[in-house]
């Protein structure tokens, strides 16, 4: 494990704290718009987490879905709390999302779980992992699942912000879609998490449009690195920086693509 990792994953435990206090009462504190929230939990974890990584790694760069930016190659790619409205909510689908990436592409990727207190962590070329949030002592080494069948297919869709978009209609007909053709579809509000669960094998896709790199950046490593698939939608573009993208076990890929209408 390099020190990065090591960092990376020392940063999330902290927010994870953070995390797990706020989410006794979560407040809610702001509307960047009609329908995306910021809590007080939200910051905090930023700035702790920012804190960290600026102190163990000062000549990196830095983007934080809250408005931290410090250029740098490397940069450390951060959300630290994805899923603040299932937070608000105390629906217990979220998580921190902490992606260290070169020249656009994902280096290492730390996704932390307080609630089920599960973190998922990859390197490039290094596999992907599982452990207790507490002890990575004992990691299980992930593999996508193994499904090809879209009616054998659990999937998850993440959807926009805004509702009035041709890309969120498109989106909303996929959704219609899969929901005829897979086994299920799942709509779980935390695009970090969903990527997880495909690396795990728990999903077989995750069809998401509208996400920011923040988002997407540690799942799409650990996807790749547990034998699945990432792609942009909307052009040949990195996924990183798409409008619309698809995960999957990349045995379904194909199938996913002929039903998907983006």
């Amino acid at each position: 494990m390099s020190n990065e990792l090591r960092f990376a994953i020392e940063a999330a435990k902290i927010a994870a704290n953070i995390i797990l206090e706020g989410y006794k009462s979560p407040k809610i504190i702001e509307h960047k718009s009609e329908f995306d929230l910021l809590t007080e939990t939200d910051p905090k974890c930023e700035k702790a987490v920012v804190d960290f990584l600026k102190s163990s790694t000062p000549n990196f760069g830095i983007l934080s879905e809250e408005g931290t930016e410090i250029p740098g190659n490397p940069r450390w790619i951060i959300d630290p709390l994805d899923g603040t409205t299932n937070f608000s909510h105390q629906f217990s689908h979220f998580c921190v999302s902490i992606a260290l990436v070169l020249d656009d592409l994902p280096l290492l990727g730390v996704i932390a779980d307080p609630i089920r207190n599960e973190l998922f962590y990859s390197e490039s070329k290094k596999g992907a992992f599982l452990s207790n949030l507490n002890d990575e002592s004992d990691p299980r080494k992930l593999e996508v699942s193994s499904n090809i069948e879209i009616s054998d297919c659990l999937i998850s869709a993440g959807f926009p912000y805004q509702r009035d978009t041709v890309l969120f209609k498109n989106i909303l007909n996929s959704f219609s879609i899969l929901s005829k053709k897979s086994q299920s579809v799942r709509r779980t509000g935390s695009a970090a998490l969903d990527l997880a669960y495909v690396a795990s094998g728990r999903l077989d896709a995750y069809l998401v449009a509208g996400a920011k790199p923040w988002d997407l950046a540690a799942g799409i490593l650990l996807v790749r690195e547990a034998g699945g698939k990432v792609m942009s939608l909307d052009s040949d573009s990195n996924p990183l920086y798409s409008a619309c993208s698809l995960a999957s076990n990349d045995k379904c890929h194909n199938n996913l693509l002929d039903m998907i209408d983006i």
